[in-house]
């Protein structure tokens, strides 16, 4: 959730930012949203709930409707029709999964249409190549925007910890790519707008 995100990212905040943000619970929002549906017990339309309210607005079908704008490809999201969206979510549960099987009953559906091995496929994302980016790309960029001087002039992030991070990243001690990606873009947004 959000709030492991938010956590996580706390670490590599000046102590005087961290004593603002430490008492936050950015999940509360999402538990105290399951009171709209008060009366969905089950966890996995609670999560479903979540997907749409949440996830899907506001990382999904964002990020997909902007990549899709910079190249000029107009998508379309035709599971997410009004009427078949409320359709899905009168369904019980063991038609939505069985098992392990996520969509189980669109995949059910499909089966005398598509092949086996196209219904049944690991899912693969399209993700943006973000580990890529950060230990092989964004090299001069990291340098730069989270040089000691530029993390000083901002004074948010503490610069020992940053590039300890940095460092771990690199030897492969973690996969921090995610949390360079997010202290890169907080930067990046002081240096647009501030």
């Amino acid at each position: 959730m959000v709030g492991w995100t938010i956590k996580k990212l706390l670490n590599y905040l000046k102590k005087e930012f961290q004593g603002n943000l430490t008492n936050q619970n950015p999940d509360k929002l999402f538990i105290e949203s399951l009171d709209k549906i008060p009366l969905e017990q089950n966890k996995l339309n609670q999560m479903l709930y979540w997907e749409m309210k949440y996830f899907l607005p506001d990382h999904n079908l964002t990020y997909t409707d902007k990549m899709s704008m910079a190249e000029g490809i107009e998508v379309r999201v035709p599971f997410l029709d009004k009427d078949l969206v409320e359709f899905t979510t009168t369904l019980p549960p063991e038609l939505k999964m069985k098992g392990k099987t996520t969509k189980y009953l669109l995949k059910k559906a499909m089966e005398k249409y598509l092949p086996h091995e196209v219904i049944y496929r690991p899912k693969t994302g399209f993700g943006a190549p973000v580990r890529k980016w950060i230990t092989e790309d964004l090299d001069e960029m990291i340098q730069s925007r989270l040089s000691k001087s530029n993390l000083e002039k901002w004074g948010i992030f503490d610069y020992s910890a940053v590039w300890h991070l940095i460092e771990d990243n690199k030897n492969g001690k973690t996969d921090a790519s995610y949390s360079i990606w997010c202290i890169l873009a907080i930067i990046s947004w002081l240096e647009q707008f501030n």
